[in-house]
């Protein structure tokens, strides 16, 4: 890599100088760079609008032999100005030098003939003009291509046909590149040469900077390697480098310059990409593209933020994955793992979670082994199977997708757990371990979670335990109701609910509760049961209710008002029933046999 920088401090053009007229230039002597010999020239010209005269100053190539070898350069005019007698920036330019064409600007200092040869203009100090130009050579790269795919071709700095010698002698270099570049018959490499600055592209890229570095100090000529489907977005990065803008505006085209720009370590670029992808619209599939990048760049840190995004949207259009079941049945592994992991999810049970992952898995992957290996190393992290019933822990010991050692650790875990009492539980989920994947955090049920034991001597008897917060008592109010998870008993599945209703009387809200069955072609079932509430302060258990009914499927039996007192008093903060703001409730019932 080589940056050369000319300076010509130019005292040419006098004021006094009076034949320097419409169809005069001043050519400046020539003066050696980059191989090349150029020069400076002064014009008298009319602007672009084509109204009034100006001084242009332009950047040229003096022949030497048939024909000079084409040079790409940046270069920079600038001007002294009063009072400060500075040099100010005028104009800026990149091009391609070659014999046959001039390059720069047609009014310099942006004002009419008239002013600026003004006496007391801004221009002329003690009547001399000095014009500064600065001349950087541009640093070129040679980018390799695999086969069978795109060419590459220049999108900012475009070779012209005068660049064919140039190209000829990067292709003679490439030739002898280092041995880690495969160039076989079998394995052609495409070539094409960009033009680049290299102070520009090193200071806004990691990768360009440590490339650039390696080189001698005359070097010229570096090679990058690059895949097809890199081309486009590659282009628009070098662009993005010089402008600090894109032309990508597309999410499928700003995720590909997201990640060009992560290759080449170019952390503007890559946030200039994400912010641009958070204000555009969130859809189900953008969000799916921004969750499905490696991870090693969704670990970069202003990429996160685009992750969380999507994070976020998707467990917002979600939160009821029954109300949109096709819709979440289409998520792919990255999407799912994101649904299924919310706290927030409201669904029926910790059941329905596992039965929709079920039926998920075997839509996406048909193949048993491949299954498997999904549930292994992702889909069994997000059930929380100790929230499950024991009916369905018994399923999943049957279960063909899970392998048999996998399904015993998860079901003797969440067995082991629903044994241990309140306080035990609550340290279990408090472990470092199990805080960190939610495993014993419930979810927003719609069933609230029951402990069912079921007797089959000296009689048919299940003794249920429901336990409600008092702030989901508190939502129920005027109308509501809280159902919970089903239990199995005398071969049919039953159901306990608590219901804010108006007393017998019609006077007062209170708490009711009651039983019922489910299944619409349930068999009756003739059954004694007792509802019970642990009240302070000896935090026992108290009969409230008993009845005795024949149960079938479109009824429930109970009773209105569980507790004997008013909604109010069931919720005041010295309510006798709430032991640190949980309602324990326990229902026995018992089979009656004729």
């Amino acid at each position: 890599m080589s940056v050369l920088s000319s300076f010509l401090q130019a005292n040419s053009i006098h004021r006094t100088n009076k034949v320097f007229n419409i169809a005069n230039k001043f050519y400046s002597q020539g003066f050696y760079f980059g191989g090349q010999e150029l020069f400076l020239s002064a014009h008298c010209n009319i602007d672009q609008q084509g109204f009034q005269h100006c001084l242009g100053l332009f950047l040229g190539m003096q022949v030497q032999g048939e024909e000079s070898e084409p040079l790409a350069v940046d270069y920079e005019f600038s001007v002294r100005l009063i009072p400060d007698n500075e040099f100010v920036s005028m104009y800026k330019g990149s091009h391609t030098l070659n014999s046959r064409i001039v390059v720069g600007c047609r009014n310099l200092c942006d004002i009419g003939w008239t002013p600026f040869l003004n006496g007391d203009g801004l221009y002329f100090i003690d009547g001399v003009l000095h014009i500064r130009a600065e001349i950087t050579v541009f640093c070129t790269v040679s980018f390799l291509i695999f086969p069978n795919y795109f060419i590459m071709y220049p999108y900012l700095f475009r070779l012209s046909d005068a660049d064919d010698k140039r190209e000829e002698a990067a292709i003679g270099r490439l030739e002898k590149s280092p041995p880690n570049i495969v160039m076989t018959k079998s394995h052609p490499l495409c070539l094409r040469t960009v033009h680049i600055s290299s102070p520009i592209v090193a200071a806004k890229s990691i990768f360009f900077f440590k490339l650039f570095s390696n080189g001698t100090e005359e070097q010229r000529y570096v090679n990058v390697q690059i895949h097809e489907s890199e081309e486009a977005a590659l282009m628009d990065l070098l662009k993005f480098l010089y402008c600090n803008t894109l032309s990508a505006k597309t999410p499928t085209g700003l995720l590909d310059v997201l990640m060009v720009a992560d290759k080449f370590e170019a952390a503007s670029c890559m946030r200039y990409c994400s912010n641009e992808l958070q204000n555009q619209p969130m859809t189900t599939e953008t969000a799916l593209l921004y969750l499905d990048l490696p991870s090693k760049v969704l670990k970069v840190n202003v990429v996160q933020p685009l992750a969380d995004a999507a994070n976020v949207f998707l467990l917002l259009r979600f939160t009821d994955i029954t109300k949109f079941e096709k819709e979440a049945l289409s998520l792919s592994l990255s999407g799912i793992e994101v649904v299924l992991s919310s706290d927030l999810l409201e669904i029926a049970s910790e059941d329905a979670v596992y039965d929709f992952a079920l039926k998920w898995a075997r839509m996406h992957y048909p193949k048993l082994e491949e299954r498997r290996q999904v549930w292994t190393s992702h889909l069994c992290f997000l059930i929380r199977f100790p929230a499950m019933t024991c009916t369905k822990l018994k399923e999943i010991m049957t279960c063909n997708d899970f392998g048999r050692e996998l399904a015993s650790k998860f079901v003797l875990e969440a067995l082991f757990y629903k044994a241990e009492p309140p306080y035990q539980q609550g340290e279990i989920a408090a472990r470092v371990e199990n805080a960190f994947n939610n495993r014993y955090v419930e979810r927003a049920y719609k069933l609230r979670p029951v402990k069912a034991l079921e007797f089959e001597a000296p009689h048919q008897q299940s003794v249920v335990y429901l336990d409600l917060k008092s702030d989901e008592c508190a939502i129920i109010f005027p109308e509501g109701k809280l159902f919970s998870q089903g239990f199995h008993l005398g071969g049919q599945e039953l159901f306990l609910s608590a219901h804010c209703n108006i007393e017998q009387q019609g006077v007062h809200h209170c708490l009711g509760l009651f039983l019922g069955m489910q299944g619409e072609e349930s068999e009756p079932l003739a059954v004694d049961y007792e509802f019970s509430v642990r009240v302070r302060p000896d935090n026992e258990f108290v009969s409230m209710y008993k009845g005795s009914h024949a149960l079938s499927s479109g009824i429930v039996v109970g009773c209105h008002n569980l507790c004997g007192v008013t909604w109010t008093t069931f919720l005041s903060g010295d309510s006798l029933y709430f032991i640190d703001e949980i309602l324990h409730i326990r229902a026995d019932i018992t089979v009656i046999r004729e």
